[in-house]
């Protein structure tokens, strides 16, 4: 794999440092997971199976942690910081997210750590960077995205500002920790020495495009929210049909896609019909259209949906459930969708990777188990510490 050799010391918890390190560990990384006496707190974050909680079965945590090594270190002692601190020495990478000063007190700082390994790559990822009058807020995938822009643009421009679903604003912040780590992993190698990275999660999310900074550069004035409203009198977003939802691309105000749109749904005598011969008339005549619309969408099923746009060239794709996805026959012959087993989660499907590294898919391993490479892991690295009480003797959390 293309960062085979590459030895990262995780130290993250939650969904944006795990995701960030999953990235590598996809790529072929060597991740060591630091992991606390009682683990991982998304380990004790839901869905599990039965709705009863495990250590072992978290689903969020299975999907973060895959390809990872669990070594179980109390950084409470100073015999598990001394741990830390020697894994430390042996790592090109070294990623945390304990906030701000956190690790400084506990003498595992980049200063610290890189005075005996100076092409350490250190990144701390926090709330809101490590300085400034915000640095010590806390803060949540809600926060994050009505702060940092985004969900300002997002939603009915006569109702309030939504979010994207879930937590897609921590994923995307991973996302872009990761690509800032593999340039300073590139950097350490061609210029031989290693450097601290400071990541705010806000700031991510701020320097999305969608917040439209150049827009605001250029007129002075705030994006505002468009809704489904885009384009005016047109077709954008998602629709209700016969066996679920398909979506339509709005693109743009041209008059060209409005014949398609009448030969899609079978109506070719509107073509040029005086109530939407043009954009004026449309939009007063657009409540009359969309009943139109809206019946034919109910008599059809996505497939049928799907078949007329293509005939009639106008963009229209289903929106897929999990199930649809297992069934997709391209992401069937690419082998994206793949089963893992778990010693304790049993089988799981899992997404594979979206590149495919000299035309092969990938191997896609597991998470570990709690403590599950601490022996190893220590041994390699002749350190050693005294026992360490493991709650995975406990089966739930």
């Amino acid at each position: 794999m293309l960062m085979e050799g590459l030895t990262v010391l995780d130290l993250t918890q939650g969904i944006t440092g795990p995701f960030c390190t999953k990235q590598l560990a996809q790529f072929g990384a060597d991740v060591i997971k630091i992991e606390p006496p009682d683990g991982d707190e998304a380990r004790r974050i839901g869905p599990f199976p039965g709705d009863t909680p495990h250590l072992e079965k978290s689903a969020l945590f299975l999907f973060l942690n895959d390809r990872k090594r669990s070594v179980l270190l109390d950084t409470r002692t100073e015999e598990g910081r001394k741990a830390v601190a020697r894994l430390g020495r042996h790592a090109d990478v070294l990623v945390e997210s304990a906030g701000p000063g956190v690790l400084d007190s506990l003498g595992l700082s980049f200063h610290s750590i890189s005075k005996s390994n100076p092409r350490l790559v250190y990144l701390s990822i926090s709330n809101f960077g490590k300085s400034g009058p915000q640095q010590d807020w806390k803060g949540s995938d809600l926060v994050f995205q009505a702060m940092c822009g985004p969900m300002f643009n997002l939603g009915d421009p006569q109702r309030e500002p939504l979010k994207l679903a879930e937590n897609q604003g921590l994923y995307y912040a991973g996302n872009i920790a990761a690509v800032g780590l593999v340039a300073a992993v590139l950097s350490a190698r061609l210029r031989g020495c290693g450097s601290y990275m400071d990541f705010s999660i806000a700031e991510a999310l701020a320097c999305n495009p969608e917040v439209r900074f150049p827009n605001y550069s250029y007129s002075g004035e705030p994006s505002k929210r468009l809704g489904n409203d885009v384009f005016g009198p047109y077709l954008v977003g998602g629709y209700p049909c016969k066996d679920g939802y398909i979506a339509v691309q709005g693109v743009g105000r041209g008059e060209a896609w409005w014949p398609r749109i009448f030969e899609m749904i079978g109506k070719p005598e509107l073509i040029g019909a005086p109530k939407f011969a043009n954009r004026e008339s449309r939009i007063a005549h657009f409540d009359e259209f969309r009943v139109i619309w809206y019946e034919w969408l109910h008599n059809h099923t996505r497939e049928e949906i799907f078949d007329a746009a293509a005939e009639a060239r106008f963009p229209v794709a289903p929106v897929y459930t999990v199930e649809d996805m297992l069934e997709d026959p391209h992401l069937a012959e690419r082998g994206f969708i793949r089963t893992t087993h778990h010693p304790a989660a049993g089988n799981l499907l899992t997404p594979g990777l979206p590149f495919q590294p000299d035309g092969q898919a990938g191997e896609i391993g597991r998470a570990p188990l709690l403590g599950e490479h601490t022996g190893e892991v220590l041994a390699k690295f002749g350190i050693k510490v005294g026992k360490v009480d493991n709650p995975r003797a406990t089966t739930s959390s």
